[in-house]
């Protein structure tokens, strides 16, 4: 299953290159990546999302940008690099904050409570995972509040 996914995103890639669609080109680094992240093929998720990461940045895409530090984050989380994990998840945060994406500020409140709580730093865990819920609340996001 996956490996028909890689290949269409890899056509769907080739496709938004050729006819100039660089956000179109972003998306599909980023589709890319979140399918070798499934696998635990943690490199090449990285090296797509940065790709996508430098795209959005070049064209001006903050949503995207806050998408793309979000998911390095979460690679960065997968492989232990929890530093790296934090450093990325902020970038996203302070990105989603300042354009008003409250459902972008809650996913990334979430994902730094998990990156404190594999830490053993639980007290900032639960922190963080509190303005996740307010927000998530606020929002009327049920499925987030859900899994709260």
């Amino acid at each position: 299953m996956h490996g028909k996914a890689r290949e269409h995103l890899e056509k769907s890639l080739a496709i938004h290159k050729e006819i100039g669609d660089r956000k179109g080109e972003a998306t599909s680094y980023t589709n890319l990546g979140d399918v070798y992240q499934s696998v635990g093929k943690y490199e090449r998720a990285k090296e797509h999302l940065e790709k996508s990461l430098a795209i959005h940045k070049e064209i001006g895409d903050r949503n995207g940008e806050a998408a793309c530090y979000g998911n390095l984050g979460n690679v960065y989380e997968s492989v232990g690099k929890y530093e790296k994990a934090r450093e990325h998840l902020e970038k996203s945060l302070a990105i989603n904050k300042e354009i008003g994406h409250r459902a972008g500020e809650a996913a990334s409140y979430g994902n730094l409570g998990h990156v404190y709580e594999s830490v053993g730093e639980y007290e900032k865990a639960s922190h963080y995972n509190e303005k996740s819920l307010t927000i998530s609340k606020n929002i009327g996001d049920r499925q987030k509040i859900a899994l709260s």
